[in-house]
């Protein structure tokens, strides 16, 4: 199992996985108990699992992990998208495919 103790307030450090999620939030480093009761008040939070569950921190962390995509594997899937392959295209490097050449040559004389 992780080590959660850099997460936890030191009353909390020994505790199992299970009863740590069934503890109040203010158990979390740097959550006090006016947070927690904030958080209560607002959204119904009272545990670390009622915290871990809130629509909104998935939410978040969904977010997040979008927007930490490499810019490159972005570029990949925007390349790979049917409305980016469109002859005449040029790659990467400014050249353009021998093929879409041909066919544009075909096109003039015609």
């Amino acid at each position: 199992m992780a080590d959660l103790s850099r997460y936890l307030d030191n009353a909390y450090e020994g505790n199992e996985f299970r009863e740590l999620a069934d503890s109040p939030v203010d158990a979390l480093e740097g959550v006090s108990v006016g947070d927690a009761e904030q958080l209560q008040a607002a959204f119904n939070i009272r545990t670390i699992r009622d915290l871990a569950e809130s629509k909104y921190v998935r939410r978040a962390a969904t977010r997040q992990r979008s927007s930490n995509r490499s810019p490159r594997s972005t570029m990949r899937s925007a390349r790979s998208a049917p409305s980016q392959q469109v002859p005449g295209n040029p790659y990467r490097d400014g050249s353009v495919s021998p093929i879409t050449k041909q066919t544009e040559v075909s096109y003039d004389r015609e």
